[in-house]
């Protein structure tokens, strides 16, 4: 079975190589004639000149060839033996050179190597390995092992002052490589969080260039469009139905004129699978944000709390028994028709009412006494058109309203068809109902064109048609005659 690595230890032989391969390794060359020029001239310790070289070449290869087998930075570093092995060679070199803890603060080096490769926690390890090469070097100093440019004791105490000042030097590199540390954990901690809340937010996030590409899909959008986010890889305009794409092209004009502005619109978005689900769109023009460069798409469902609404509002304009409208919706319908109406448009009203309905009850029952009128309901529902409105206008009363009536005639050609249809023998939960409608007719204009005056006419009409025998229906007259 395939196996992969991680792709730090995969990158250590490439950094290895390079490692080796760095131009800084063949300044050991010029270094090595500097040394010998300076034994000449007589400016570092009389030792022979192949233990001088010889040092500076171990120190030199001892410290390359470790970081080469063990590449700081990498699971294979050991960056505490690097520390040791490097400062501990270092030191040889200075001190045969007579020069010894003056030329210390160059172990600053090798801890800065360390520090920024492996972490701020070696920075104490360089800091103890210094100090140690600085005591057993002023110790070789002491025993006559080295010779030394600087006179005792005042070498002694340069030396200890050089290694106050490389350890502190140390320390500041440490502190600040700690701090960036941190800083690096608290913004990775940061980007975590925020791809934890985007992989596992419900709503779809896009963002879309100004050309319309989108240069990222979180997975949400897996849910809400029915495909994979890498699948999205331009804005289309098939994504939405037709009937509201202009609203999205309105929507992006918008806001490309406008950097930082945030608009909003619920359209329907259409899925893969050609189903449709409301959303709430959310668009925030960062095109001019170099960390985003494009417009922020929040989409969210909004299917099911729209279809709750619907039905919240559907409950609060129907009736629960016939399912029509009920009487807000029908003064509503009413009161915005005749408000709107041209002069010569005629618009009717029609207020229908079931003649004996208490009778029913009391003779079948109340679940019988439904069940007519939602057979009744049915009955006118199936008789108009679809922009005119059946209404239960309360107890066993029905509205109709009638728009734009091609004349006043036909408008009593419909009124006495009702009266017609509904007054005749019914089978209502195998029970033989013999039913009859008193209607009442009312058209505008007649005296008032106003929605109340039109209804109460239409009704007043009704209560006429009952006085006179009831299974009829009457137009309302400018003087009618008393209600009783």
């Amino acid at each position: 079975m395939e196996t992969r690595s991680d792709p730090v230890t995969r990158a250590a032989p490439r950094l290895s190589r390079e490692r080796i391969l760095d131009p800084v390794n063949l300044t050991v060359f010029p270094s090595l004639v500097a040394l010998v020029l300076a034994r000449h001239a007589g400016v570092i310790a009389a030792e022979p000149l192949w233990k001088i070289c010889g040092a500076l070449v171990l120190a030199h290869f001892s410290a390359t060839g470790f970081a080469a087998c063990f590449t700081p930075g990498t699971d294979r570093a050991k960056p505490k033996l690097f520390l040791t092995i490097s400062i501990a060679l270092g030191g040889v070199l200075f001190y045969i050179t007579g020069w010894g803890a003056i030329l210390a603060v160059a172990f600053v080096a090798h801890a800065v190597v360390v520090v920024q490769s492996d972490g701020s926690r070696y920075g104490f390890t360089a800091i103890v390995v210094t100090l140690l090469t600085i005591v057993v070097g002023e110790i070789a100093v002491a025993l006559g092992l080295v010779q030394s440019m600087i006179s005792e004791p005042t070498g002694h105490g340069i030396a200890v002052l050089e290694a106050a000042v490389t350890a502190i030097v140390i320390a500041l590199v440490t502190r600040g490589q700690r701090e960036k540390e941190l800083a690096e954990a608290r913004e990775r901690e940061s980007e975590e969080r925020f791809r934890a809340l985007i992989q596992h937010a419900s709503d779809a996030i896009l963002v879309i260039d100004d050309t319309g590409g989108v240069m990222y899909a979180s997975p949400a959008v897996g849910h809400l469009f029915g495909c994979e986010p890498d699948e999205l890889e331009r804005f289309d305009l098939t994504w939405v139905d037709p009937d509201h794409a202009d609203a999205i092209i309105d929507l992006f004009g918008r806001l490309r004129s406008q950097p930082g502005a945030v608009v909003t619109a619920d359209v329907p978005i259409r899925r893969v699978d050609g189903t449709s689900r409301w959303a709430e769109v959310r668009l925030t023009n960062l095109v001019g944000n170099p960390a985003i460069g494009g417009h922020v798409c929040n989409i969210r469902d909004i299917g099911e709390r729209r279809v709750e609404h619907q039905q919240l509002l559907h409950d609060a304009q129907h009736d629960p028994v016939t399912h029509l409208a009920n009487r807000r919706l029908f003064l509503e319908r009413l009161d915005a028709l005749m408000r709107d109406a041209t002069p010569d448009e005629v618009v009717a009203v029609l207020f229908v009412d079931v003649d004996h309905f208490k009778q029913i009850n009391d003779e079948f029952g109340h679940a019988a006494g439904d069940h007519v009128l939602v057979a009744v309901a049915n009955t006118l529902s199936g008789m108009f058109r679809s922009d005119d409105l059946v209404a239960r206008f309360g107890g066993d009363e029905f509205t109709v309203l009638l728009h734009d009536v091609a004349h006043t005639e036909r408008a009593a050609e419909i009124a006495d068809r009702v009266t017609k249809e509904l007054s005749r023998a019914w089978s209502i939960d195998g029970h033989d109902v013999t039913l009859s409608v008193s209607v009442g007719l009312s058209v505008s204009p007649v005296r008032s064109t106003t929605a109340t005056d039109l209804l109460l006419q239409a009704d007043q009409a009704m209560y006429r048609a009952k006085r006179n025998g009831r299974a009829r229906w009457e137009c309302f007259e400018d003087s009618p005659a008393p209600v009783s």
